[in-house]
């Protein structure tokens, strides 16, 4: 856009500007300086945002089971500790895929259906992030609550593909 002024008569000013691409610039740079892959300036509004989508916020948050909640034999621990977690408002990034750390990654059920995905483990690799579990814990996340649906095995062919989820949310 170009806008022109000549308001007092004395002082005759041009300025052109295009707040898109000045919003790009500066969230390419908010985003690569924090140390994310695959970032493109084209995209940088979308992939800000995105992130911002994909990363749980620190906050205390209630836990709430569904009444399908079923936690694996031997997971007790893992699901104990994560929940711990949840109530104090500690980072859950360490849980979720690795996959946040590419800025171009499309989380499908994230994005569809609001629906978390978190590994459900005690070990941890060297870099912090969780060591892929046999299992995955799946919730829908608000500001206050976190509402635990169900946990299925990493293996599952239809893991991320689960109507039963959306059912789950519906019931409960």
């Amino acid at each position: 856009m170009k806008y022109s002024n000549n308001a007092l008569g004395l002082i005759e000013w041009d300025l052109e500007i295009d707040l898109v691409s000045d919003i790009q610039a500066i969230l390419y740079r908010k985003i690569v300086k924090a140390g994310y892959k695959n970032v493109d300036c084209e995209r940088a509004l979308y992939q800000y945002f995105n992130l911002q989508k994909r990363i749980v916020a620190c906050k205390t948050r209630k836990v709430h089971k569904s009444k399908e909640f079923n936690c694996p034999q031997g997971y007790d621990e893992a699901l104990e500790n994560f929940e711990k977690k949840v109530e104090k408002g500690e980072s859950l990034i360490p849980f979720l895929s690795d996959k946040l750390l590419d800025a171009s990654y499309s989380d499908g059920i994230l994005n569809d259906w609001n629906i978390y995905h978190f590994h459900l483990t005690k070990r941890f690799r060297d870099d912090g992030w969780a060591k892929r579990s046999n299992y995955e814990l799946f919730a829908y996340v608000t500001d206050t609550d976190m509402y635990f649906l169900q946990v299925y095995e990493h293996k599952d062919k239809l893991l991320y593909w689960h109507k039963e989820l959306v059912k789950i949310i519906n019931d409960n």
